[in-house]
């Protein structure tokens, strides 16, 4: 991902037609942050992008791994790939 932020585990169910997103994300910033915000980005077979997940991290200090977990309300069964980018940070 990069930035000192790396994601892991991420696995996907759906139920009524709502699709979450589970996984791990590790701070090796060097930072501590009170919050930090990030996007977990799905995309199809061709590449185009069928949802951004927001994900929210409070008190996450430097090494430390957290869980997240996000919503969508797109259908993630033909998800190919995934990619997540850190937003802000306070």
């Amino acid at each position: 991902m990069g930035n000192g932020f790396s994601y892991r585990g991420v696995r996907f169910s759906s139920e009524y037609g709502i699709s979450s997103a589970i996984g791990e994300i590790r701070n090796d910033s060097g930072q501590d942050f009170e919050f930090a915000s990030f996007s977990l980005n799905v995309y199809d077979d061709s590449g185009s992008l069928i949802g951004i997940g927001p994900v929210i991290v409070s008190n996450f200090r430097s090494g430390q791994v957290k869980s997240f977990d996000t919503g969508f309300t797109e259908s993630l069964d033909s998800k190919a790939s995934i990619g997540m980018s850190f937003d802000m940070g306070q």
